[in-house]
């Protein structure tokens, strides 16, 4: 009995059909590619037929096409090829999540390429520095002497014998723990205390600059153009050159800061909030300005809408208090006093409420009054140049509707502001991320603004500089 017909499938036109290349071997699918690097093997496969064969050779070439078993084809490859399933697990790198450069993207190397230029100038810059302020004719001290100075000793006094050992200043409280502890840490591996200092500077400082890089690359409209990578370029070259980037290379808490607060904006504008706030606890065990962090922080989530966050998520954005709720117990428990950090900080840096105006006043009589040496006095000024941008920063990033940065601006403004007189204004406008990525995008549609900014900031670096280096920066 005769079975029903097959169903016939109409045939295209002989016109209409691709001429296919060289057919592959059976087994074998062509012009598959391989990781890049691979050698050329030699393997042994079954040959045609159902049954057992000779043996013939099979060649896996290295970029460029060649033949590989049908066992080994990626699974994205699979379906295309038309092959069964793997009889191997895929290795790491041969899936498509996977890739040795998606570890580093190519704005990261501009940025790293960037900070270790940039360290190379200031290793200049102490050099030019120990001889060219030295009066006697004598030869100068050990480099790394040059790096000594001021808050450096205190961050490495707490790190050696913490805050309330026999012989210490009670005025060290006013110092976050964060950096100490790092710089302890280095020491387990770094001989110098001072060179540990460094260390930890130059590696934050890196994990820093890869951050403001990546979101300098968000201001633009493709992430992954090569407009993105300009912007990255010119945000971390403008960063590594600001006035106050003496601070990032020495041993201080600014780099430390910068790569967690970096970092956590990141994070968040990625909507990864439980690594945004833990990174944020990180910068509050740094500076009590990661309250202002993790306050920008909490807007961003709050104007995030549904699709980006989700409400049980919210109890994680007290996760950054706990640092600075925890040093402040600890400090109560030795001193007796809630308020020993702000304290210390009226003890020794002079840091006591003042309004807006009586700041400024005390500020301007300090740079332009003949009061102050003239180094000093053109400190002071600084001071006030920083103040002016930072103001109209915030005003610009309200005009854009950036509230979250416009707020965390805004605070350091107001803490530093709100004082006998502007202290390290500058040292805080490093910390400014909004300031570096959206010069560096507009940098990408006026590149005289580069050319401006290297010109014009990169000498006041220098002079800065030379005055830490010198032992001439504060007074």
């Amino acid at each position: 009995m005769q079975g029903p017909e097959p169903d016939v499938v109409p045939m295209p036109e002989p016109s209409a059909v691709p001429m296919p290349g060289p057919l592959p071997e059976p087994g074998v699918v062509q012009g598959l590619m391989l990781e890049p690097g691979a050698v050329p093997v030699q393997r042994l496969m079954p040959g045609p037929g159902p049954g057992p064969g000779p043996e013939q050779p099979e060649t896996d070439s290295g970029r460029l096409g060649g033949e590989i078993p049908a066992s080994e084809i990626l699974p994205a490859q699979r379906s295309e090829a038309g092959v069964g399933p793997l009889s191997r697990k895929p290795r790491a790198w041969e899936t498509e999540a996977w890739s040795p450069h998606r570890v580093l993207r190519p704005q990261d190397r501009i940025s790293l390429a960037t900070w270790a230029a940039t360290r190379l100038g200031m290793v200049v810059l102490a050099w030019m520095a120990a001889w060219v302020f030295e009066a006697a004719p004598a030869v100068p001290g050990p480099w790394l002497a040059r790096w000594d100075r001021w808050d450096e000793g205190i961050f490495l006094s707490i790190a050696q014998r913490w805050y309330f050992a026999p012989g210490t200043d009670p005025r060290h409280v006013a110092f976050f723990p964060g950096f100490p502890v790092a710089v302890w840490v280095m020491h387990l591996v770094v001989w110098n205390w001072v060179a540990a200092g460094l260390v930890v500077s130059a590696v934050a400082g890196a994990v820093a600059m890869v951050a403001l890089g990546r979101l300098a690359a968000r201001e633009v409209a493709a992430p992954e153009s090569p407009e993105a990578r300009q912007a990255a370029a010119n945000a971390t070259l403008f960063f590594a050159l600001a006035p106050a980037a003496v601070f990032l290379a020495a041993g201080y808490s600014e780099s430390l800061f910068a790569a967690f607060a970096f970092s956590a904006w990141a994070a968040a504008r990625r909507d990864r909030w439980a690594l945004a706030v833990v990174l944020a606890a990180g910068a509050s065990t740094v500076r009590v300005n990661g309250l202002f962090l993790a306050a920008a922080i909490v807007v961003e989530f709050l104007l995030a809408g549904p699709t980006r966050r989700r409400w049980r998520q919210a109890p994680l954005l007290l996760v950054p208090a706990v640092p600075v709720a925890a040093y402040v117990l600890y400090l109560h428990r030795d001193t007796g006093d809630w308020m020993a950090w702000q304290h210390a900080q009226a003890a020794g840096w002079f840091r006591t409420f003042q309004s807006p105006k009586a700041a400024w006043d005390q500020t301007w009589r300090a740079a332009f009054g003949a009061t102050q040496a003239g180094h000093t006095a053109w400190v002071f000024q600084l001071e006030l140049v920083a103040v002016v941008v930072g103001l109209a920063l915030t005003a610009l990033l309200l005009f854009k509707r950036r509230w979250p940065e416009a707020l965390y601006v805004a605070l350091s403004l107001l803490a530093l502001g709100t004082t006998t007189w502007f202290m390290s204004v500058p040292r805080a406008m490093l910390l400014w991320w909004p300031l570096w990525t959206m010069l560096g995008a507009w940098a990408v549609k006026h590149p005289m603004v580069r050319t401006l900014y290297v010109c014009c900031v990169a000498p006041v670096m220098a002079g800065v500089a030379l005055l830490f280096l010198s032992g001439q920066w504060a007074g």
